[in-house]
């Protein structure tokens, strides 16, 4: 009998520096510090924890706290630095994503806000994150549109010209966000831009078993982990560029799947996981059937 199986390719993120923001902008803390993350005023700074990141034991993570009254009543963070500043529209970037956990007892509504020439902007529709909730993908759309003005004149004059940017939780689109008593926790912060159709396992690419293939026509750029998507067993892989592929296994034999080649498109560093579902368009019933990483004869990484 044969069955048709999914799998997905997850790519390391480059952890570059840039003179402003661009598609490879990227904050995972692994440096121990708060990558230039701060409050206003007298509230108590975010500060990086060592453990407990998406990927568990040794993931780093930012935790961010507010009191609910004076300096630190309202959650709110931002970073004036050159990984985050800008020219959003020239970069390309029409999305922030990050992995976000909320292990307090009050729902949160994550927003993104801007500020520069055509003044204070903020994203109109916030991202809900459950009181308890686990490490959730977050993904915020920055596209002009996505935009309502709160105080500020142009949307795309600030977006030409970021010179700061917020984290914030708000009900409603503001610069100054809503009081609360809360923790938000935060992890592999980029900007992104527009997905690739394979991005989430329903738009999985059909592979031919047996064709030849040189890793060329393949892409994992401006892909981003999407809500609900399910780990490789070798390794989590929150926070990775994934994209998804499938095929369909003939009655008997061995399928080999690999990116391990010299050139291609796929990145250097790479992870392979293997999954069979009764329903694509639900990821609680895949399950992993293998997983490969760092494995590569060519490129090692892969």
């Amino acid at each position: 009998m044969k069955k048709t199986y999914l799998f997905f390719i997850a790519l390391l993120i480059f952890k570059g520096s840039f003179a402003q923001i661009s598609l490879s902008s990227l904050n995972d803390f692994e440096d121990g510090t708060t990558m230039g993350w701060q409050v206003g005023g007298a509230g108590a700074p975010p500060v990086n924890v060592p453990n407990g990141g998406p990927n568990g034991a040794g993931d780093n993570y930012l935790a961010c706290v507010s009191d609910g009254s004076g300096p630190n009543g309202k959650l709110v963070i931002f970073n004036t630095g050159s990984t985050w500043t800008g020219d959003w529209t020239t970069a390309g970037v029409t999305k922030i994503t990050f992995m976000a956990k909320n292990p307090g007892t009050t729902n949160l509504t994550l927003r993104i806000s801007l500020d520069s020439g055509g003044g204070r902007i903020s994203v109109t529709n916030g991202v809900f994150l459950a009181a308890g909730s686990g490490w959730t993908p977050v993904t915020i759309p920055v596209a002009p549109a996505d935009f309502t003005l709160v105080g500020g004149f142009n949307i795309a004059s600030t977006l030409s010209n970021v010179s700061i940017m917020r984290i914030i939780h708000s009900t409603t689109p503001s610069w100054q966000g809503t009081t609360i008593v809360a923790t938000l926790d935060l992890d592999v912060i980029a900007a992104t831009s527009n997905s690739p159709v394979n991005e989430d396992a329903p738009g999985a690419i059909l592979l031919t078993v047996g064709a030849v293939c040189s890793g060329f026509p393949f892409t994992n750029a401006n892909a981003t982990q999407s809500a609900s998507e399910p780990f490789a067993a070798c390794q989590g892989t929150a926070g990775y560029k994934t994209v998804w592929y499938q095929f369909t296994a003939p009655a008997s034999g061995n399928v080999r799947i690999s990116t391990d080649y010299s050139g291609g498109t796929m990145g250097s560093d790479s992870r392979l996981a293997l999954f069979s579902a009764s329903d694509v368009n639900n990821y609680a019933t895949f399950t992993n059937i293998a997983c490969n990483d760092d494995n590569g004869v060519n490129v090692p990484g892969r």
